[in-house]
């Protein structure tokens, strides 16, 4: 089904456009809420300016470091946050980033769970570009602690969690179709999770696996994550829906998996992500660089992850 309508959308985002001087300018949206995410996208340094949509909710991760380290094009990049105050805060650590390139930046108040607020924020985008080349979907609020806290509070958790990593993601994608479709080489991004993987989940839970499970996330009691990986499956199946509607205008749709890291994880301290055994984190900023420039694209409508491709 090709897709020509759409006009509602929510969620974080960012955008990043491209003037080539051979060819039409094309822009690209990639949802985040990483500071690091800002990192990768700062060093794409070639003649070009690719202006940069991002939304600011969670810790910020190394997805925009090795955006950054690129050598394609330079950024303007669109630090969005819920308030201008945490935009502008925002913006005095991306300056640093920024220091060692020729990107540029600026802050936009967005609230991602204020439709009001969202349709404001990319009218006025779409005021300025006219059309996208990427957009990347990384809503990633988490509510569940541990089972005990959570028994009582199980529906709000959920609710919460889908409003954020789900109905965010649909919304928006549906308000940026329009702008995506016009792009000859568009491709759209869902950041998805290990935690997704309904084998993965399965197998965890065999008995060979159970006490690496226990040492790993388990702490002052038993984190499940129910809300949370729930709506990280559902968000798979939000890549598979959009990756049906929108392959006859030509646009690539991705989700993407890069396993447990350190920016990713909720812990607070060095020895918190020990005992989570976290990954490198830049490993996973490496691959979302690595989509985002095509290098991915043999697996379209894939969960793509570091060494392959994820298992459903």
């Amino acid at each position: 089904m090709a897709l020509r309508s759409i006009d509602h959308a929510k969620n974080d985002f960012t955008i990043l456009k491209d003037k080539d001087t051979r060819t039409r300018g094309h822009s690209q949206v990639w949802n985040s809420g990483k500071l690091q995410n800002l990192q990768a996208l700062a060093r794409i340094v070639n003649s070009a300016h690719i202006p940069i949509v991002i939304i600011k909710r969670r810790r910020w991760n190394f997805k925009t470091k090795a955006l950054a380290h690129s050598t394609r094009s330079c950024y303007h990049i669109f630090l969005g946050s819920r308030t201008r105050y945490r935009a502008n805060a925002a913006m005095t650590k991306l300056r640093d980033i920024l220091a060692p390139s020729n990107s540029t930046a600026e802050p936009i108040e967005i609230d991602v769970t204020n439709d009001e607020s969202i349709r404001k924020a990319v009218k006025y985008v779409e005021d300025r570009f006219g059309w996208l080349d990427m957009l990347v979907n990384n809503a990633d609020a988490e509510f569940d602690a541990t089972f005990d806290k959570d028994a009582s509070s199980f529906r709000a958790i959920s609710n919460e969690a889908y409003n954020v990593n789900v109905a965010g993601a649909e919304v928006l994608t549906s308000l940026f179709a329009p702008l995506l479709i016009k792009s000859p080489h568009a491709r759209l991004i869902f950041l998805s999770s290990s935690s997704s993987s309904l084998y993965g989940t399965h197998r965890s839970s065999d008995p060979a696996e159970t006490q690496e499970m226990e040492t790993r996330f388990s702490r002052d009691g038993l984190v499940g994550q129910k809300g949370y990986r729930c709506s990280k499956v559902a968000v798979n199946m939000c890549m598979l829906g959009w990756y049906h509607t929108l392959r006859e205008d030509g646009v690539k749709t991705f989700a993407v998996s890069h396993e447990w890291s350190g920016t990713h994880s909720d812990a607070s301290t060095q020895d918190d992500l020990s005992r989570l055994e976290a990954g490198d984190p830049t490993l996973g900023g490496q691959l979302v660089r690595m989509v985002v420039e095509g290098e991915r694209d043999k697996d379209v409508g894939r969960v793509v992850t570091c060494d392959g491709v994820q298992r459903w």
